[in-house]
């Protein structure tokens, strides 16, 4: 029972973070008062083209995060705990996360990551000027 009471308080707190961090990439929050627009990279296409670039391409490739995916899934999951940890001042200062309550959810990130073979979203993108 205690487990899985901690399990929910996980899924909780997860979901408020996340509802913060899209809040934050929307402008409410830190991260645009930065000049962080994380949901850009989904319309970075559409960013080529305004820029009138030719011969544009786009992908997105699924990339494995945590240790399931080996040399890779590692260094990705390194990277994001770190820019996790990086940004816990937005997350704690703002919208008002307990820290102690932020620390617990990302310390636990890589064994979710793991659990669920989690995949993340790289987007690639490619024009070029006309001459």
């Amino acid at each position: 029972m205690e487990r899985a009471s901690n399990q929910s308080e996980i899924a909780r707190l997860l979901n408020q973070i996340e509802t913060e961090y899209i809040s934050a990439t929307r402008g409410i929050s830190g991260l645009k008062a930065r000049g962080i627009n994380a949901a850009a990279t989904t319309n970075i296409g559409a960013f080529l083209h305004q820029m009138q670039l030719q011969h544009t391409q786009t992908k997105i490739l699924m990339l494995p995060l945590g240790s399931w995916g080996k040399r890779l899934g590692s260094l990705l999951a390194t990277d994001m705990s770190e820019a996790f940890k990086g940004m816990k001042s937005l997350f704690v200062q703002e919208p008002g996360i307990d820290p102690q309550r932020y620390q617990t959810v990302v310390s636990s990130l890589t064994a979710e990551w793991n659990a669920h073979q989690t995949q993340f979203d790289f987007f690639l993108a490619s024009g070029q000027r006309q001459l």
